[in-house]
Formats: C-alpha cells, structure tokens, sequence
C-alpha cells in the first residue's frame, strides 16, 4: 500500500516520466482533478501523480494540509504587508521539523511511484502549489539522489535553517509566484529566490504579472517546457 492515497492523469499505460504534484493547505482532491486534468495534455510521456495528505487541515474537517502553521502565527503576521520579508521568512522557518518529517515520507512515495511505473529519479520531477510547494523543495533538496526538477507554483523556502543543514541534492528549480499573491507574498519571491542562489541551485525564476494565489495554464506551459526538454 503506498505512504499516500493519490489520483493519477496523463500517461497511465507506458509513462517515461513522473511529475508528481502536491496541493496546497486546505486543499482535497477536487482542487486537483480539474487543474490536473487540462494540464496533462501538455505533458508529453509524463504520468501526473497527485499524492493526498492524510492529516486533517485545522480550518476544515474537509480539506486537507502537509503541516500546521497556525500554532506558529496565530495573528497571521506572514499574511500582513506590513511584516518585514525577513520577519515572514522566519516565521516559515518555523515549519523545519515537520516538513523535514513529511519530506521522509513524500520521499518514500516517490520511490514507491518510481518502482511501479518503472521511472528513474532522472526522469522524475516534483512540484507543488503554496504549502505543498514548501514541502516540494524540501523533499527535492533532502532526496539523495537528483531528480529532474523542482517546480514550485506560489511558493517560499520554508525551514530555511534546517533545510540548510539536510541538503544533500541539487536539481533544476523553477519558481514562479504572481505580483499579486496576499497569501504567501510577493514580496517574498526574490528573498526565495536569492536564498536558493546563494546555496548552488539551478534555477528559473518566474514573476508573474497580475497573478494572485493561484496556478494559471501559462505556469503549467512553463512546467511542461521543463519535463517536455527531457525526453527518452
């Protein structure tokens, strides 16, 4: 039995690749099957896979999320324009313990994909959406082997400092975030972006004009560039 319950798209008889995506908090199935769903045509060979938390989101009993941040920030300071991009990003360092835990394990369901679908790390590539970007990352850069890319929709580098120690692997990296995000801030990108620079990872860097806390079909095409390059 796999680490996750998943829905898969694309692909599903003779895939050469994996993208595997992580929804973000207070997020459940639904919320990917139709992005999912019309994203998978622009994928060429590729399974989609679409992994589930199993822990319950502390705003609703429906949805669902990859770790708790509200025992961090209960005011919502990462939320406020008047907090400091240092000040949001140490609190998103907060979180370093239990992505660390939930990257063990997302790390396990890979290996678990890979071994079904017969797809090395080489032609395997993550990516996630706000919470599930953050845990994205830092499975990617914890894994010990390189996969083929790390693609984070609205994301930010989360557990900064003990990421910084864990890291063991650097693969490509595209973030991308819109100039209109009031959830994980815009303002935020360059701060992930500079850190990842700082510790050696190839990276693209997207910042999308008039977008909010959402993924649009012209990331998605920015995605699929990446996987499609990578063809066996």
């Amino acid at each position: 039995m796999a680490e996750f319950i998943y829905q898969t798209y694309g692909e599903t008889q003779n895939p050469t690749k994996l993208f595997i995506y992580l929804h973000g908090f207070n997020h459940n199935q639904e919320n990917n099957d139709k992005l999912l769903a019309e994203a998978a045509p622009l994928f060429v060979k590729t399974l989609l896979v679409a992994p589930l938390s199993d822990i319950g989101c502390e705003k609703n009993p429906h949805t669902r999320q990859w770790y708790s941040i509200d025992a961090f920030d209960p005011q919502n300071r990462r939320r406020n324009p008047q907090s400091s991009v240092d000040e949001i990003m140490d609190i998103y360092d907060t979180a370093g313990e239990q992505l660390a835990a939930a990257a063990l394990r997302m790390n396990h369901f890979i290996s678990e994909m890979q071994q079904k679908y017969q797809i090395d790390d080489g032609h395997t590539y993550l990516a996630g959406f706000s919470q599930g970007a953050q845990l994205a990352l830092y499975t990617a850069l914890t894994r010990k082997s390189v996969i083929g890319g790390c693609i984070m929709f609205s994301g930010i580098v989360a557990g900064k400092n003990l990421l910084e120690k864990e890291m063991v692997s650097h693969p490509q990296i595209l973030l991308m975030h819109g100039d209109k995000d009031e959830k994980i801030l815009s303002k935020t990108h360059e701060a992930s972006r500079h850190w990842l620079l700082r510790h050696g990872l190839h990276l693209k860097s997207i910042y999308m004009p008039e977008l909010d806390h959402k993924v649009v079909e012209a990331e998605l095409q920015e995605a699929a560039k990446m996987l499609n390059l990578h063809t066996r």
